[in-house]
Formats: C-alpha cells, structure tokens, sequence
C-alpha cells in the first residue's frame, strides 16, 4: 500500500533513528562520512542524515568516487555530488580512478568495491571519520541472500550484509527501494539514475529485475518471508556456532594456517562450517563448491596441492592448509659471486668469503654455512627442471626434486631454495633449516684442504 507523504516521510527518518537507537549510536560531536554516488539511495541517505544533524550533533562529509566508466554520465554523477555538497555546506572528497585499471579478466565489481572501500579508508584516516555511512537497503540485503543460496551458502547467510560492521553502517536497511525512491520523490531530493542498473548484465541485476518480481508475483510478501527465514535460521543455529568457534580454535595455527590431521578428527558437518568460517576470515567467498574442492585437498594423499579461490591461494604443505596472497610468478635473478662481500638473493643475505682453513674455526654443522672446496667465480640461481647433485659421501647422482620433496620443502617455496652452482655443476643446495645443507661430494672441505668458500646465509623474512 502507498504511503502519503507525510507518513513515507516519517516512516524512513524514523527507521533512521530506530536503527541509531538500536545499534546504541553516540553520535554527539562525531564525524561521519557518507559514500556518496549520485544514485538515489545515497542521496536519499545524505538528505536523511542532513535532517536529523542537528538534532544528534554530527559532522558530515561527503566522499565520491568517479570511475570513469560512463563517459558523460559519470561527469553528471560527480557534478551533482559536488552541488549537494556546496548546497549543504559539506565537505566532499572525489577520487579520480583511472579506467585503464579495469582491463579485460577484470571483475568489475569487485575491483570498483576494493578501489572504493581504499578510498573511503584514506579518508577515514585523513579527517578523522568516527564512522562510514552506506546506502545500502532492505532489497541489497535480499539480493545478497538469494544470491549467496544460489552460490551454496550456509545457515549464516543472513549476516551477509551486516547491519553495523565495526565504524561501517548502514541506516536504510530497514527500508526497501520502493520506500527510498517514493521518499526521493515526494521531498524532490535531486539524484541521477544508472541505466546499467536495469540491464542485465551482472548477477545481481538479473536477481534485482528477473528473479525478485516472479517471486513476489508469487506471494506478495515473499521478499519479508525470505529475510524473515534466514533470520530464523541463523537464531536457531546458535548452539552449533558456539561448538564451531570452539573446534575452529583447535585446528587453527594461526589466522591463515590449519592443521590438516586435528579437523579430519570432527565430522562432516564440524569440517564444512570450520572451513566455512576459515575462508570467511581470510575473505574469500564460501560456496559449498569450494568447500568440497577444499576437501578434496585435504583428503589428497599428495603432500603439496593447491588451489586457486578469489585470487588467493588455499595450499596443502604436508599436515597443514593454507592461505597465501597469489603473486605473480616470482622474478628471482641469478647473481654471480666473483668475490669476498655481501649479495641478496630472494630476501636472504649472503655472505661470501675466503677462509684459511688453518686459521678459521670450522663448524660443518652449522646450518646457516656452507663450505665449499672452491675458488671463485660461483653463482647462486634457483631450480630447474631436472636438476641434480652428485651427494656427499656416497657420490651417487641425486634430483634436487626428490631432495626437496624428501625434506618436507613446501611446493610453494622450492623455488626460494638457493642452488650453488660452478661451471653448470651443482656443487651445494642451502636447505634453509628444513634438513642439513647439501654439498656436492667433489666440492667438500677435505683435510688437506688449505682454502674454501664460506657461504653465510642469512634469513631476512620469513
């Protein structure tokens, strides 16, 4: 039923002040910014929050981020940001991103949200913002329940979108589009459409403009049902969350590390909504897709496998799982020592230097040394393909592979494992505390060795 314009009026800025009261807001003296895009809903937001500053003593400042996607459009959407601001009396902050950021394989969305959410976080920090206001409303939070159930979300997927997160909230989440756009209307608040909003051309909008109608063509408070269930859901799955937290204690190391052998221990149910929490901590998206790759790693037999989710890696390394930032392959330079000094190679120090036997107290069991019965020039290099060493003291032809695989090297940081090599010959591997350093028999420090290379390894971050 539609409201006239005195109670949509009341019935917005009211939800407004029902949501400050009920997430306890002190907003006395604070400073609010406001992600503002031109669209209605933020603007409708800003004029909301303008009609109650006085009456809580806020400060607000707008902040406006141009992604240069829309030509013409986006000129329009910054224009009236800076309008409503100097109408206001409102400091406003723009952030110009550069589009060629946006490249092919790009997902658009989340790479516009990341630029976003940076720029909003300088800003905080610039002036001083004790909290960050978002437009997003009752409908964005149904649009991300039906999509996260299409995805294989579990029982939590009704805190999707947190009504207050930390300093970040959102005051129009108890109102629908309908209410905010009817509120825009009848106060003639100024705002400018986004025609992409009305294509399909994401997921979201094919959720918003296809799925959403049909269902409330289907039962006319099907929007409020499907809130109203997963809220339900979630209440009801309060006692499994608490026995969750205490098992997710057990098996993780630390934030991005868990230990394979202790989660194999709990049943189905436990590993799936551990791992569910796991990912959602290093934020990755959790589907039941990934939980069943995630898995099938773990179960693997092969020590080292991994995967790919959300641009990071998820890695089994022997007894644990882990989370690592995916980087592009890594560059390391092969450097050539023709002298006594100090050279880098993948973060780790070296030192070489030519020692007299007679007069130097040698340690072969030190394990950040290596020795060799050499002279100069030598060079340090990563792995290769089919590399071997002729070990000591049997002299047998040995894989540098099988080497590493043998010491437990994690897959990932085989290529971080400095190979000492002289004239195409391996003649040492500096195994980096994971077992004793290996030397090639035909370059070890023998009794009537006068002089050798002494290679001083140094670990600048582990």
């Amino acid at each position: 039923m539609r409201k006239n314009k005195k109670n949509i009026t009341e019935y917005i800025i009211n939800n407004t002040k029902e949501y400050i009261k009920n997430h306890k807001l002190d907003l006395n003296k604070k400073n609010i910014g406001i992600g503002y895009s031109a669209g209605v809903d933020s603007s409708v937001l800003f004029y909301v929050m303008n009609k109650i500053k006085k009456e809580y003593n806020f400060n607000i400042f707008l902040m406006h981020v141009n992604y240069n996607l829309r030509g013409e459009d986006a000129i329009k959407d910054r224009e009236l940001a800076k309008k409503q601001a100097k109408n206001n009396d409102t400091k406003i902050f723009v952030k110009e991103i550069d589009n060629t950021t946006y490249g092919e394989g790009i997902n658009l969305q989340l790479k516009a949200r990341e630029d976003r959410y940076i720029f909003y976080k300088e800003i905080r920090k610039k002036e001083k913002l004790d909290y960050i206001l978002l437009a997003h409303h009752k409908d964005d939070l149904l649009e991300t329940i039906i999509y996260k159930m299409c995805r294989g979300a579990g029982s939590s997927i009704s805190i999707s979108m947190k009504e207050k997160f930390k300093h970040i909230l959102r005051p129009l989440i108890y109102s629908y589009k309908n209410e905010i756009i009817q509120f825009a209307e009848e106060n003639n608040v100024e705002y400018r459409n986004d025609i992409t909003n009305s294509k399909n051309l994401y997921r979201r909008n094919k959720i918003r403009n296809q799925i959403v109608p049909v269902m409330t063509e289907i039962n006319s408070n099907a929007k409020d049902n499907i809130i109203n269930f997963t809220n339900k859901v979630y209440d009801e799955t309060k006692y499994l969350r608490k026995k969750i937290s205490i098992c997710y204690k057990n098996v993780i190391e630390n934030k991005s590390t868990l230990k394979i052998d202790l989660i194999k221990k709990y049943n189905k149910t436990i590993q799936n909504k551990v791992l569910i929490k796991f990912l959602i901590k290093n934020n990755i998206e959790a589907t039941a897709k990934r939980i069943i790759e995630i898995k099938k790693i773990i179960n693997s037999d092969k020590p080292n496998i991994s995967s790919t989710f959300d641009n990071k890696l998820i890695i089994k390394e022997y007894s644990i799982l882990k989370i690592t930032e995916k980087n592009n392959e890594k560059n390391i330079s092969d450097i050539i020592i023709e002298n006594d000094g100090n050279y880098s190679f993948n973060k780790i120090l070296i030192t070489a230097k030519i020692i007299e036997i007679k007069k130097e107290i040698i340690d072969l069991k030190d394990k950040n040394k290596i020795y060799i019965n050499s002279e100069y020039p030598i060079n340090i290099r990563k792995r290769k393909d089919g590399d071997f060493l002729i070990s000591h003291p049997d002299g047998t032809k040995k894989s540098i592979r099988k080497i590493l695989i043998n010491s437990k090297v994690p897959i990932k940081m085989r290529d971080d494992i400095p190979i000492v090599e002289k004239n195409n010959e391996i003649i040492a591997v500096f195994m980096n505390d994971f077992s004793d350093n290996k030397i090639n028999n035909n370059y070890t420090v023998k009794s009537e060795t006068e002089k050798c290379i002494c290679l001083d390894f140094q670990i600048l971050h582990k």
